[in-house]
């Protein structure tokens, strides 16, 4: 609300005393005759200005005519006064400028009518509003608005003295003081020319001068009038206006005197004179009165509400303010607001005072309806954003919801509006005022779910527009219709049948244009109700009116004779109503609309498998009905028919022949005359001219028929062949301009039906990869084949036969080829929403876990990054048209009131401007937030996605070598975005590309893009850059950190900064004991690769420095983050920090160091929170305990990273990591489950603080889980929270630690507290994972947590829902829409809205056993679970599920006083005996008990079941093991001995072989010896006693006379030692080969 209204009090009527004016007993036609006085006036003062303006206009143009006529004749007089001069040309030009130049305002038309006004201030103000109008500079306007609202107040205190002095009553004549003179008169009326005065009471009233003298008494008296100028009294003389100096009787009969023969606009002062009886004066002349000027009293409402206008009009948003909050605070009764918004409706803070209305004329009411539209402008316009808190700011942490319910009191200011322009039948205004009422409310309908608040709105503005006729124009018609829409929608999601019936009737004559022009939203509305499955039961005379029209013969609607269908019969039969339409409605503009709701019915009641024939079908279908037949020319005659020359032309040739013939006369005769010898020269000569004249006309005689004929004959070919092709050609275009609207209202619905036909396509492919994998093709397939060179026929024939055959594509191949024509074809017409659609499932696609691009590496190969490239492009193609305004972001059906902007808001807007240019100013130059980017107010873009989106793109178009494209999708999402964020990302992944094929760019761009690179990475802020390091060094393993080279500690010596940051550093949790990456006094360098830059493969050449000792992989990650917290600590960034902590945290878990994972954790929390310890000290009481508190204080971000850590510590801090020796206590996580519920509690209260950021969502914990809504598709509006990071947000992670939050607190009796983490898991679950299990599993834990709280009817359809399987995510179907078919193939899950819908819910408000509540507890404990949603549940959720059913029934049993809490004396503490027995029948319960009693003893049977066979299928998987294991080792003990038989034999052969070999070649040696004859035989003497050889030897000799007989040898070795023992170096062999001749 704006700062006026909170100037006003309650309701009762004493607050509004300083504002309420006594209402005059004047009659209806008086009060509507002074306002159109008011509007005579502001006419004749703005005619009067006019006039002026136009005379001032005149006076210009008849100076300048003067000017310019003089200038002439000095012109002309320039033979006697010389040329004019350069000086007297400018002087001429100037004073023809000075002559042009019309003043802004006629002067002396303003002074007179100033002088006309006199000291009226009513006119004054009035003239002074309409002087506003003609001054160009804001500060003059605003200036003269400013006197014009004084002199209304003024005004205003005038009336209300008169008021008060002429209704004061007289004082009783015996407190009654004499005076010497007679009291000054009251003034009773005024017009311009007249007064009306109340005389003063005479008798009893004077004293005589004398004391002691008689009283006098007066006989008569007179009234003496004057101007009032010189501040004189009137004086005896003063009698010479009418009515004045008359002497009256003065014995009290005469009660009033009128003074006529005034001047208007003068001010004049009244006095009374007495007489006594002899007519001598008593006392001399009376008081008199202060000035009274002689005027109309004006209706002040009217006045202020016209200046109020003028004001908005004219940019003046102070004095607009002012004047439309005057009339607001009169009119407009406002209660205080509440503390907490959502203790009351918002819009029931006003209304308009009854008594005050009930009293006014329609002029006055038309008057406040204006005010009241200027006021709620104003307020919207004068809105200052707010400021984050912190410094820095916090992100993201003002939430919306204040805004809206701002934009909701403003929309009560309308609506009040509305109704007093309603009331007085003024039609025009009423459409006006609810133009302003939808662009007021338009923020709050695009929310990706709306408030139930809205409905009150909605359903007053459509109230008061029932009644007002056709729309006057067309914005009305559409803004009706997108009304009406928006309520229809939001009171069926709310359940207000009641109000959806009324909006079904479509009983709005302003749907309708005064035209008759076509509304599109209103068909768009009657499609949106015909496609409800319950529009039958709305009785809509004009939904049943289109039905039958479609269903005649010439019909000619598609999606009204196929919508109804849908929800009755099915889908199946609504396409086969489509097929049978005719073959006509193919070309409609609205043929594939119907289909794309076809579609999605299709998917939504499970019949995907035939969606591609259908498609397929109606596609062909489409094509051939807007396919222009391609271009057939007539072929040319057989026989074409003689060319004759034209007529014109025949003539021509005709007269040159003939010329041509008497010229050959002539040169006859010329000829002649050159012949004969008697001819003079003169003759010759003329002969010669005659003859040459002849040759020349005979020449051109000769070709111009043949000429002539050519030209015709080439002029009739061309025109017979235009004759024959120009039709055709114009037809063929005419008939492709004709198809051009049907194309192009139907290619969104294309798009549309090709993404639904991949998300059918995508869940195909998931199923088939999880039941039979992705197929087994090995990666050198056909890589060999194509490096053979070519054969002959007959071996390629051979080959062919031989070949295998080749690979299946991937699964998913189909799926993105239908994504990526979808986003193509909604790029060509510029669909936002469909092309989002598109481009958001295949970027899902491409990061399925399943069959995406990680998972199946030939998804990319083979045709999927080209497929990517393609719709990238779109996108950014897309990004481009919305930087430029081509298209825009808008949904199909928009809520805008068409109306033009207000200066208002210009003015508003200038005011944000000059604060947001304060703000920046009061900054450091360095903490200087850049210019917004153009998307910064534009949500509805998604830039996140986009970028990651075409990041993802170009990253697979590197992978599979399309290096080329994806330097220009990198480069161009850097550009089309614009920001150094967007350039950071992207250009990294151009360089990297670019460097691979370096060889084939342009000169010099690779590196300006590694100059570009450098330049966005080195713009980041410090910070982030080394949270990015650190985050790219733990995305590796430690292979790659060793082939890249490793980070490296040097040591130094530790300096007191260094003592005090590691103090700090050790107080955040960096520096725990057991830490080892950054030790005390240690400088830590990280190799260079850090920058951010992609690598080519190459391994880096960086050396470490010089005396530092490498670090592990863990050690180096651990470092690298010090260093990120270190960098944000000195700037300043908080965000960073825990972010850096959190991931650190989840580096540890995964490294498996549990005590260090949990301190971290821990120090992140502290740092969100700012308590030491907040987990084991504070606990819960150290976040704010109002979740928009917590909002405000952290943020979005730092609430859903402190919930993450907090949340970890709770689902992991029991963990105990054991040691090698079997002890547990070494690793061990010291949380007890006290600390884990406090951490609980921290991530409770953070996860519920992102619910309080919009009005889309509930405000209260217990209303976020209720009901059968689906949960909302965006934590805060615009923000893909779980999408932006996966590092500061993953789904998956973030799903299941708030599910395991959720369940620690539902199990320490903090059911109220565990919704909100729930709620959130839901989310993510149904929105972001899409994952049927994990849903389950939350709904489990809701149910159990609202069982909890007391509301057993939500957990009951909670329960119900999950039994039956309902609401379930799919990839095709969404959030809500997963169809379970059983074997057979027949659908279990029930249809939504259908006849199957769930049983009634329990009725809390009556008891137990109640007959309502039966079928609802027979259902939860006797309800049967379809066996094929228990197969995809599985047999957790099962069990899961069972227990929460349990829980369920034995709550119903507590007495009320378990929940009241008075089960325990509140002194001693000892148990009641019997609590509040009779809350609670006593067979009731025992009945409910004994159910879940049953229910828990099956679950137990089944569990022990379960363990039994799951215990001996395991042993016999470890009997098969053993026994496979005993054959196989027996096998090898078999083969073992074996060979080491054959071993042995081979060894033994290859002995005696070689032994036989070398008795051979010593026989030979032997032979040869003896042959060589006889030798002298030496004498060897032993050795000394010293020399070596007698050691060698014992006895002296040679080894070989030494040697041991036994050896096997002989040579005296052992058979295990070698040859050569004991030889020493350079001694030749023993033996030497047995080849070579000793000799």
């Amino acid at each position: 609300d704006d700062g006026d209204d909170a100037d006003a009090g309650g309701d009762d009527d004493a607050s509004y005393a300083t504002v309420r004016f006594a209402r005059a007993s004047t009659s209806e036609t008086e009060r509507a005759l002074a306002s159109i006085h008011a509007d005579l006036l502001a006419a004749y003062h703005r005619l009067a200005i006019a006039a002026g303006m136009e005379a001032e206009r005149a006076r210009s143009d008849a100076l300048v005519a003067e000017l310019t006529a003089a200038n002439e004749r000095r012109t002309l007089e320039s033979t006697i006064y010389g040329v004019k001069s350069a000086w007297d040309l400018k002087r001429e030009t100037r004073a023809l400028e000075r002559a042009g130049v019309l003043p802004h305002a006629p002067a002396a038309c303003e002074e007179r009518l100033i002088d006309e006004a006199g000291r009226n201030p009513w006119r004054r103000a009035v003239l002074l509003t309409q002087m506003a109008a003609s001054r160009p500079k804001r500060e003059n306007r605003e200036a003269l608005l400013e006197e014009a609202a004084a002199s209304l107040v003024e005004g205003e205190r005038i009336e209300r003295e008169l008021h008060a002095a002429a209704t004061r009553k007289e004082e009783t004549t015996t407190t009654t003081k004499r005076w010497l003179v007679p009291r000054a008169p009251r003034v009773l009326t005024r017009t311009d020319v007249s007064v009306t005065l109340i005389p003063p009471e005479l008798q009893n009233s004077l004293r005589s001068p004398i004391r002691g003298r008689e009283h006098p008494e007066p006989a008569t008296f007179a009234v003496l009038a004057k101007v009032h100028t010189s501040g004189m009294a009137p004086g005896l003389h003063n009698v010479d206006l009418p009515g004045s100096g008359v002497r009256l009787p003065a014995d009290g009969s005469v009660t009033r005197v009128t003074v006529t023969g005034l001047t208007p606009n003068e001010c004049y002062t009244f006095s009374v004179v007495a007489y006594d009886e002899n007519g001598d004066v008593i006392g001399g002349p009376g008081l008199a009165t202060d000035g009274i000027v002689c005027m109309h009293p004006l209706p002040s409402t009217t006045l202020w509400s016209n200046l109020a206008v003028a004001a908005s009009r004219l940019g003046c948003l102070g004095v607009a303010k002012r004047a439309a909050g005057t009339v607001s605070r009169r009119f407009v009764n406002t209660r205080r607001a509440p503390r907490f918004y959502y203790e009351s409706h918002p819009m029931s803070l006003q209304r308009l005072r009854g008594d005050l209305v009930a009293g006014s004329s329609f002029p006055t009411m038309r008057a406040v309806a204006r005010s009241l539209l200027v006021a709620a402008e104003c307020a919207l316009a004068s809105r200052m954003p707010e400021r984050p808190a912190g410094d820095p700011p916090v992100p993201k942490s003002v939430p919306e919801v204040q805004d809206q319910v701002f934009r909701l009191r403003c929309a009560k200011k309308i609506l009040m509006a509305m109704e007093l322009a309603r009331y007085v039948d003024d039609v025009p205004l009423t459409q006006e005022i609810a133009l302003r009422l939808g662009n007021c409310l338009a923020p709050l309908l695009t929310s990706s779910r709306k408030s139930r608040l809205l409905v009150t709105a909605l359903a007053q503005c459509v109230s008061q527009l029932r009644d007002t006729g056709a729309a006057r124009h067309g914005a009305v018609a559409r803004l009706s219709a997108s009304l009406l829409f928006e309520l229809a929608s939001i009171a069926r999601d709310d359940g207000e049948g009641g109000v959806l019936s009324d909006a079904a009737t479509l009983a709005l004559e302003s749907l309708e244009d005064v035209d008759l022009a076509p509304n599109p939203q209103k068909k768009s509305l009657e499609q949106f109700l015909l496609s409800l499955p319950e529009w039958k039961d709305l009785a809509s005379d004009a939904l049943a009116e289109r039905v039958a029209a479609a269903e005649s013969e010439s019909a000619s609607d598609p999606c009204a004779a196929v919508l109804p269908k849908i929800s009755v019969d099915g889908a199946k039969a609504a396409f086969e109503s489509l097929e049978g339409i005719g073959e006509e409605i193919h070309a409609h503009e609205e043929y594939l609309r119907a289909f794309a709701r076809i579609a999605r019915a299709a998917v939504a009641q499970g019949l995907g498998g035939d969606l591609p024939a259908w498609t397929d079908s109606v596609l062909a279908k489409f094509k051939a009905a807007t396919a222009v037949a391609p271009l057939e020319f007539p072929a040319p005659p057989d026989e074409e028919s003689e060319i004759a020359l034209p007529e014109e032309e025949e003539t021509r040739v005709a007269a040159l022949e003939s010329v041509a013939e008497a010229a050959a006369e002539t040169l006859a005769a010329a000829e002649e005359t050159l012949a004969s010898g008697d001819t003079t020269d003169e003759d010759k000569a003329a002969a010669e001219e005659r003859k040459a004249a002849a040759e020349a006309a005979i020449a051109a005689a000769d070709g111009a028929r043949d000429a002539a004929m050519a030209e015709a004959v080439r002029r009739e070919k061309a025109a017979r062949t235009l004759t024959r092709k120009l039709p055709p050609m114009f037809a063929r275009r005419n008939a492709k301009l004709a198809a051009r609207p049907a194309i192009a209202s139907n290619t969104p619905w294309h798009a549309e039906a090709r993404t639904v036909l991949g998300l059918v396509e995508h869940e195909r492919a998931e199923d088939t990869v999880r039941a039979e994998g992705l197929p087994d093709v090995p990666e050198e397939a056909g890589t060999d084949e194509a490096a053979e060179p070519k054969a002959t026929v007959a071996a390629a024939d051979a080959d062919a036969e031989a070949s295998p055959p080749p690979p299946p594509p991937p699964p998913a191949l189909d799926a993105m080829r239908s994504f990526s024509r979808g986003v193509e074809l909604a790029s060509r017409v510029g669909a936002h929403g469909r092309l989002m659609n598109a481009a958001r499932a295949m970027h899902t696609l491409a990061r399925s876990p399943s069959c995406g691009l990680r998972a199946d590496r030939r998804l990319g190969e083979s045709g999927g990054a080209r497929l990517l490239a393609v719709a990238a492009g779109r996108v950014v193609e897309h990004l481009e048209k919305l930087r430029d305004g081509t298209v825009d972001e808008s949904p199909t059906v928009a809520v805008d009131g068409g109306a033009t902007r207000a200066p208002v808001d210009d003015e508003g807007d200038r005011l944000r401007e000059e604060r947001r240019a304060r703000l920046v100013e009061a900054q450091p130059p360095r903490e200087r937030e850049p210019p917004p980017p153009w998307f910064a107010d534009r949500p509805g873009v998604a830039p996140e996605f986009c970028l990651r989106f075409v990041v993802t793109a170009a990253r697979a178009c590197a992978a599979a070598g399309m290096n080329h494209r994806a330097i220009d999708l990198a480069v161009g999402i850097a550009e089309a975005l614009g920001t150094a964020d967007a350039a950071a990302v992207a250009m990294p992944i151009a360089v990297a590309a670019a460097r691979d094929v370096a060889d084939s760019l342009p000169e010099g761009m690779l590196e300006g893009l590694q100059k570009s690179a450098h330049a966005a990475l080195g713009a980041r802020p410090k910070p982030v850059a080394a949270l990015a390091d650190a985050r790219a060094l733990a995305s590796i393993d430690a292979a790659e950190y060793a082939r890249r080279g490793p980070a490296t500690r040097t040591l130094r010596r530790a300096t007191a900064e260094d003592l005090e940051r590691n103090f700090s550093l050790f107080w955040n949790g960096i520096n725990e004991p057991e830490s080892t990456a950054a030790p005390f006094g240690a400088e830590i360098t990280l190799p260079p690769w850090k920058t951010g830059l992609l690598e080519t493969g190459t391994p880096s050449t960086w050396k470490p420095p010089v005396g530092s000792a490498p670090l592990s992989h863990g050690d180096a990650v651990e470092a690298a983050y010090v260093r990120a917290v270190a960098t944000a600590r000195t700037d300043n960034d908080a965000g960073v920090v825990a972010q850096a902590l959190l991931e650190l945290g989840d580096f540890k878990a995964l490294a498996g160091h549990p005590t260090a994972a949990a301190f971290h954790w821990s120090a992140c929390v502290d740092q969100i929170t700012g308590c030491y310890r907040a987990v084991t000290t504070a606990g819960a009481s150290a976040v704010p305990g109002d979740p928009e508190a917590c909002l405000r204080r952290y943020g979005l971000w730092g609430c859903l990273r402190g919930a993450q850590a907090a949340a970890r510590l709770a689902s992991l801090g029991s963990i105990r990591r054991g040691s090698s020796n079997g002890s547990s206590s070494v690793g061990s996580v010291t949380l007890g489950n006290g600390h884990r519920i406090e951490a609980a509690r921290i991530s409770a209260a953070l996860f519920a603080a992102p619910f309080t950021s919009t009005l889309a969502h509930s405000p209260r914990a217990v209303d976020i889980v209720s009901g059968r809504r689906t949960p909302p598709a965006q934590l805060w509006d615009g923000v893909d929270a779980h999408g932006s990071d996966p590092f500061r947000f993953d789904a998956r992670s973030s799903c299941d630690f708030a599910t395991d939050v959720g369940e620690l607190l539902v199990a320490s009796g903090r059911s109220l507290e565990a919704l909100p983490p729930l709620a959130v898991a839901e989310h993510l679950a149904a929105h972001a994972l899409r994952d049927a299990r994990a849903c389950a599993r939350v709904r489990c834990a809701q149910a159990a947590a609202l069982a909890g709280v007391g509301r057993f009817d939500a957990a009951g359809e909670k329960i119900d829902g999950v039994l039956a399987g309902d609401s379930l995510p799919s990839t095709s179907t969404g959030p809500d829409g997963r169809v379970i078919r059983d074997d057979a193939g027949a659908v279990v899950t029930r249809a939504r809205g259908g006849e199957s819908a769930p049983i009634g819910s329990f009725d809390v408000s009556a008891s137990v056993g109640a007959e309502a509540n039966e079928a609802a507890i027979e259902r939860i404990a006797a309800g049967e679970m379809p066996v094929a949603v228990a197969d995809a549940y599985g047999d957790e959720i099962c069990a899961e599920l069972s227990l929460v059913r349990a829980r369920w029934l034995a709550s119903l049993a507590a007495p009320l006083a378990v929940w009241r809490g008075d089960d325990a004396d509140a002194v001693t503490g000892e148990p009641i005996a019997e609590p509040d027995g009779g809350s609670v029948d006593a067979n009731v319960r025992d009945d409910v008990l004994a159910r879940a009693e049953k229910i828990l003893t099956e679950l137990a049977e089944s569990t022990f079941a379960a363990i039994a066979a799951a215990a001996a299928a395991e042993q016999e998987r470890i009997d098969s093991r053993r026994a496979k294991a005993l054959e196989a080792r027996e096998a090898r003990e078999a083969a073992r001995a074996e060979k080491e038989a054959s071993e042995k034999t081979e060894r033994e052969a290859a002995a005696a072989a070689e032994k036989e070999a070398r008795e051979k070649a010593e026989r030979e040696e032997e032979e040869a010896y003896e042959l060589a004859g006889p030798y002298p035989v030496a004498v060897k003497k032993p050795p000394p006693a010293n020399s070596p050889d007698a050691a060698g030897a014992p006895g002296g000799g040679s080894d070989a006379e030494n040697a041991d007989p036994n050896a096997a040898d002989g040579t005296g070795r052992d058979e295990k030692e070698p040859e050569d023992a004991g030889r020493t170096e350079g001694e030749p062999a023993l033996h030497v080969d047995v080849d070579v001749d000793v000799d």
